[in-house]
């Protein structure tokens, strides 16, 4: 397939100070952005509301993330795992739409200062994906040891995270480009 031009948002789905993902969203969009996708990080933490909506309750925290949804070829999610689960400022953006999610490729990456990086949120958030009929990768970026990531100098230290990282990404291409033929858009 020859290279196309995609518009993938990214979800950062936390809002926590200091966080790691943070880093780990901004390198997947530079990935993302070297192949030609139009990559724009949403960051949860400020697009939350403090009660839940539906998505057919839009409210105007929530608007920029519904328009990029209903724009989308397809979605990146980067979160940490917290007590085995998922923030849930990530779920309430998440819910605000549905429809807008159905028949489009949903690549997740785990973050974690531990060894399994972020393994049961991304096993947690696979029902999330499955329930509004978007189409969840089987590649998935695990992050573990943020820490370790990094350098000092804030370039990734572990080429072999990044390969990891660029392989999902391939994984992706290919499905937004047979997912958007499909759906005709």
């Amino acid at each position: 397939m020859e290279p196309q031009e995609f518009f993938v948002p990214i979800l950062l789905g936390t809002g926590r100070t200091d966080r790691k993902s943070a880093k780990v969203a901004e390198l997947i969009r530079e990935l993302a952005g070297r192949r030609g996708w139009r990559a724009e990080i949403f960051d949860a933490g400020e697009l939350a509301t403090r009660v839940t909506h539906g998505p057919k309750d839009p409210v105007p925290e929530t608007a920029p993330w519904r328009t990029a949804a209903a724009a989308a070829d397809g979605f990146i999610v980067v979160a940490p795992e917290y007590n085995h689960g998922y923030p849930a400022e990530l779920k309430i953006v998440w819910d605000a739409c549905f429809a807008e999610y159905r028949r489009k490729p949903v690549l997740t990456c785990g973050v974690s200062d531990g060894i399994f990086g972020g393994a049961r949120f991304l096993e947690n958030f696979l029902a999330v994906i499955l329930a509004v009929h978007a189409v969840p990768m089987a590649n998935r970026i695990y992050a573990p040891q943020v820490d370790k990531l990094f350098g000092a100098d804030g370039q990734p230290a572990d080429a072999g995270w990044v390969a990891r990282a660029e392989k999902a990404l391939d994984d992706l291409g290919w499905y937004l480009a047979a997912l958007k033929a499909a759906r005709g858009t």
